[in-house]
């Protein structure tokens, strides 16, 4: 076991430490990078070489940006102070700091929700404020 990996299993609740928070991070990152995606996708009687061949780079492109947003989730969800809700949680969001009094919907892009999941998560983020007052609900 290095240093790092000292230090890591050494920290307490109470102290951050940066470069034990970017050693995990690069493990973290590597594996969600290095994780196989399926490529399954559905044709339909009209679908061309060419279409098969632009669904796949259609879905190569969405399993990219789910990865980007899985990155994103990470990252701040292992910073100082703040939990990585994970999938299942019982919020339905993202990330979450008890000390800061902050909760947060992660979006790597503009476009990401339709306007059904949107309101859906901005309903999530209505329903915990109202549960609790004293934090500051972010949707990004």
């Amino acid at each position: 076991m290095n240093n790092i990996e000292n230090s890591l299993n050494k920290l307490s609740l109470d102290e951050f430490n940066i470069e034990s928070y970017f050693y995990k991070l690069d493990k973290i990152i590597y594996d969600i990078c290095s994780r196989k995606s399926k490529q399954v996708i559905t044709y339909d009687i009209f679908d061309t070489d060419k279409t098969k061949k632009y669904k796949l780079i259609v879905l190569k492109e969405k399993q990219k940006q789910m990865k980007i947003g899985e990155i994103l989730q990470v990252c701040i969800g292992n910073y100082e102070n703040f939990v990585n809700l994970k999938q299942g949680h019982e919020t339905g969001l993202d990330v979450i700091s008890n000390d800061r009094k902050i909760i947060i919907e992660i979006k790597n892009r503009t476009n990401t929700d339709n306007a059904s999941s949107k309101k859906s998560n901005l309903d999530k983020l209505a329903k915990f404020k109202k549960n609790n007052p004293e934090y500051i609900c972010i949707y990004k």
